[in-house]
């Protein structure tokens, strides 16, 4: 197996929400209770190519061995509102999982597929998430449907997927912003339900999107693929940077961690920072010195500030002994701090900050993988 699959997963996450009975329309639905839809779930995941990779069947903490579909579909459904699982192996050692997360009026299900069952499914994968939740809206339809959908790649399940991102990166609160897939139902987004929104739906779809997005539909629900298939990690980054860039044009989000609207990065400190000598700041928990350079008006540095800053980036110590393990100039303004960097890095400097009006340092091009230069 090439090392490129090892720790690689895709994740795919529905929200399918139930409507409500009409002589109670408030009270959300214990839908649960009735086996026969936990069951309906299983068998639109048997009928897929990744069933034959789960050995495993039951709720959180009980999953059992199991032996065809009757069986899975016994240990999960359970009439309760608990947390129910088909899966390859032990939690340890899972490469492959659908969860099943009943509650009062909804159901999140999950798909998880990474390392070696990945390799094996990377050309359907694509194919076999559209099949299942086409499955189940149809088993579900006049019941249910799909408040939202989208499958995302990650490594290692947490460590999220290294991608170019915009400048300042987003997050939404219920949409993946680097999805490579998306699905609208739209039957549900026409119906009543408090949760429907076709508006914002067809907006979405109607938007402006890279040529190599492609665009299905089959009785109501339509499928965006940022990708051709999961087989080729350049076209997941190179989709899920789109997706990034296209939902965050579209919907509200938020700035993704310590960035400004420029996407400059907020200097962390640890807390210890004091004046040493030649050093402006000090960290002994980081070992980062910081020091404070004049720019000249014709864009030079005051030669003194700038010897010090080489001389102590050259001894890789303070003249107490302190190691300096990076060091990190300041500049008056954003404009300097940028103009600055390109020769500062080439001289080994760890960047180019400036301080803004309340004291805090920032990072105009700060460290990651980003789809654009800094914005001047």
């Amino acid at each position: 197996m090439s090392s490129e699959w090892d720790d690689l997963f895709l994740k795919a996450v529905f929200e399918i929400a139930f409507f409500p009975d009409e002589a109670q329309p408030h009270v959300a639905l214990a839908w649960y209770q009735d086996r026969s839809y936990v069951q309906q779930l299983v068998d639109a995941v048997a009928e897929l190519p990744l069933f034959t990779e789960f050995r495993l069947a039951g709720p959180e903490g009980e999953q059992r061995a199991f032996s065809g579909v009757e069986e899975a579909k016994r240990l999960v459904a359970t009439g309760r509102d608990d947390t129910v699982y088909l899966q390859d192996g032990p939690d340890d050692e899972r490469l492959a999982m659908v969860r099943i997360e009943p509650s009062a009026g909804s159901l999140t299900l999950k798909i998880w597929c990474g390392g070696a069952v990945l390799q094996r499914h990377r050309a359907t994968l694509f194919d076999q998430l559209t099949q299942v939740i086409s499955r189940i809206r149809a088993q579900l339809a006049g019941k249910a449907g799909v408040q939202f959908g989208f499958a995302y790649p990650v490594h290692d399940l947490e460590l999220g997927f290294t991608y170019p991102r915009p400048r300042p990166p987003r997050r939404h609160p219920s949409i993946q912003i680097y999805s490579v897939m998306d699905f609208f139902d739209l039957t549900f987004h026409r119906s009543g339900h408090e949760d429907a929104g076709l508006d914002g739906v067809r907006a979405l779809l109607g938007s402006e999107r890279p040529a190599f997005v492609t665009q299905s539909e089959a009785e109501g629900l339509v499928v965006l693929r940022w990708a051709k298939d999961a087989a080729n990690e350049e076209e997941l980054a190179r989709g899920a940077s789109a997706h990034e860039v296209w939902l965050s044009a579209q919907l509200p989000t938020r700035i993704d961690g310590p960035y400004n609207e420029l996407g400059d990065g907020a200097e962390e400190f640890a807390g210890d920072e004091a004046k040493r000598p030649p050093a402006t700041l000090y960290s002994g928990t980081t070992e980062i010195a910081y020091k404070a350079v004049l720019v000249l008006p014709d864009g030079g540095v005051e030669p003194q500030a700038w010897q010090q800053a080489c001389d102590l980036l050259a001894a890789g110590q303070l003249p107490g002994g302190e190691p300096v393990k990076q060091l990190k100039l300041i500049a008056p303004l954003r404009a300097q701090a940028l103009a600055l960097a390109p020769r500062a890095r080439g001289h080994g400097f760890a960047g180019v900050l400036y301080p803004a009006d309340d004291g805090q340092l920032w990072d105009p091009d700060p460290p990651g993988s980003w789809s654009s230069p800094p914005r001047p």
